[in-house]
């Protein structure tokens, strides 16, 4: 557990029981006695100090925790620091002990009626990087966070630590089915808000989980990979990119299956092998039985729209095709329909293209592909040698030039740069090079 006793130098552990009485209180509105009586909370922590025996007494103020977040706002995480220190000195060397009393802390601020989402955020996190990082009470921590922020509406804040998750359960001590209750909350509680980037996100994390050793059997998998599948295709317009689920290890064991095919589909803008399984999409988010999913016809429309603008991915570069051919290919009903996608793949980052008006053409120029072939990564790496190999030539001929202390257009000449030197002399191409010599993507020439 991380050392928090150093914040209050020297203090002893009676001197953190009796600090920590005059919070609690200050919580319970109990104040000085006029008669000059000692205060109630006071001398229950004096009794236990004195009998030697505090940790029961440590035991109800962990309970209690969730009354610091009534105090003023400036106060709250003082209060909680001079909690966990007093937690820290109670259990050193106690790791049940620990474990207890942080429970107990994360149950009462979880529990507290008060909307402050962001301050139950900040005292459960302080807390759980309080837990040594072996800890298992870091997944009841964890948890609580995890139902605070959707109780608030702050999952957001979560979003970029749950990719962690995986790693850090490998040093929790926990079983394999309390860690992937965990992740299943998580998924369903990002599903149930909508926020569909960040369920996917969170559904891979899951799927790499259940990839480790083979935590779950295929029909676990599958589960978890519909439900990827549709968090990633709910947007009705920004096109997310789910390669991350299809290369996930965890995903090649049901590769038979129907949601597989959908997701290999969407990654390869295959349109045909989309078509062969269109129908599925449906069945799948029926048995999700996820509310915040549109509904299946508008999940289906906006699924095949972004099949269409990841087919264009599959083009040649540079190569003029036209769009009646297009048009054909892709299923719409005319150029005007092709000219529609391409400006949406364009404004969702998928192409960089050029429309000829005149010609009735599209000529990409650049791709995104969610998924690189063997082939594709292959190419890159070729490219990047010939970059280099270009680098080291130009080099060269710089380190010559600078060790010639006067020189003219002779001493030029004799340098060993080749005839017409040219960096595509050495096969270079830059990856994903823009081709063509028009800057304006995607202009009309009329």
């Amino acid at each position: 557990m991380t050392v928090l006793k150093a914040t209050f130098v020297n203090a002893t552990d009676a001197d953190l029981v009796l600090s920590y009485s005059a919070v609690v209180s200050k919580l319970h509105g109990d104040s000085s006695r006029d008669d000059g009586s000692e205060d109630t909370y006071l001398a229950e922590a004096r009794t236990a100090v004195e009998s030697g025996s505090t940790t029961d007494l440590v035991r109800g103020y962990c309970s209690e925790a969730g009354l610091i977040l009534n105090v003023p706002e400036t106060q709250v995480e003082g209060f909680f620091a001079l909690l966990l220190a007093l937690v820290n000195v109670t259990a050193a060397g106690n790791d049940k002990l620990e474990a207890d009393l942080l429970g107990r802390i994360a149950k009462s601020i979880e529990d507290a009626n008060v909307d402050k989402g962001v301050a139950k955020l900040k005292l459960l996190t302080h807390a759980f990087n309080a837990a040594a990082a072996t800890s298992p009470v870091r997944l009841t921590l964890y948890t609580s966070i995890v139902k605070s922020a959707a109780k608030h509406g702050e999952l957001k804040a979560l979003a970029a630590s749950v990719a962690h998750i995986p790693t850090w359960a490998a040093q929790w001590t926990v079983s394999t089915a309390d860690v992937t209750t965990l992740l299943s909350l998580i998924d369903e509680k990002y599903l149930a808000a909508g926020l569909f980037e960040d369920a996917f996100t969170a559904l891979v994390a899951h799927l790499n989980y259940l990839a480790d050793a083979g935590k779950a059997d295929k029909a676990a998998v599958e589960s978890v990979l519909a439900r990827a599948v549709l968090a990633g295709l709910a947007p009705p317009i920004k096109v997310l990119d789910l390669s991350p689920a299809f290369v996930s290890p965890a995903a090649a064991a049901v590769s038979g299956s129907a949601t597989y095919k959908l997701l290999a589909a969407y990654v390869h803008g295959d349109l045909l092998g989309y078509k062969a399984v269109e129908k599925d999409l449906a069945t799948l988010a029926s048995k999700a039985a996820i509310k915040a999913l549109p509904a299946p016809a508008a999940l289906q429309a906006s699924a095949l729209a972004k099949v269409r603008q990841l087919y264009l991915t599959t083009l040649p570069l540079g190569t003029p095709v036209p769009l009646a051919t297009l048009a054909k290919d892709m299923g719409v009903q005319d150029a005007r329909d092709v000219e529609a996608v391409a400006i949406s793949a364009v404004a969702n980052g998928v192409i960089e293209g050029k429309l000829d008006g005149i010609q009735k053409t599209l000529t990409l120029t650049s791709a995104f592909k969610p998924h690189f072939t063997v082939a594709d990564w292959e190419r890159l790496l070729a490219d990047l040698h010939a970059w280099k190999a270009g680098l080291v030539r130009v080099h060269k001929a710089i380190d010559a030039l600078t060790m010639v202390d006067e020189f003219d257009d002779a001493d030029v000449d004799d340098l060993d740069l080749g005839s017409g030197y040219d960096m595509a002399d050495d096969g270079f191409e830059a990856p994903r090079a823009e081709l063509g010599e028009d800057d304006d993507d995607m202009g009309v020439d009329e």
